[in-house]
């Protein structure tokens, strides 16, 4: 079985993905062109510089490549009898008191910001076992 993404999480991979491929691939290479017209290459610092972030770009592009190939969608919706994949909790920071509402997703997805969390991450196995 293929690692898991949430639809809303897969979405917005393809949409960065897309954004990659449309514009920053572009301009990256726009970029290199520029520079290149600036004079002798081995002595061109800013062509050498275009170059290494065209080649950036390139691999970002080829990484989530990657991770989109490697993912695919739940269909499955959360559980309700326990903690797993998709599901929303509750945590508390016993020190402060403070809670924060938490979904569990995949791991290419997850960002604390929004309140989406790894079930791979130390806190989201610790909550897959609770």
């Amino acid at each position: 079985m293929r690692k898991q993404l949430t639809q809303a999480g897969m979405d917005r991979l393809r949409q960065r993905l897309n954004t990659i491929k449309t514009q920053d691939l572009m301009r990256a290479q726009e970029e290199v062109v520029r520079a290149r017209d600036e004079g002798k290459l081995e002595e061109n610092e800013t062509y050498l510089h275009a170059l290494e972030q065209l080649k950036m770009v390139e691999r970002r592009a080829s990484d989530l490549n990657e991770v989109l190939t490697a993912y695919e969608v739940s269909t499955e919706s959360p559980p309700t009898s326990h903690v797993g994949f998709g599901s929303t909790v509750v945590v508390e920071d016993v020190d402060t008191s403070r809670q924060k509402t938490l979904t569990l997703v995949g791991e290419p997805e997850a960002d604390l910001n929004q309140g989406t969390i790894s079930v791979t991450s130390p806190l989201g196995s610790s909550l897959l076992v609770s």
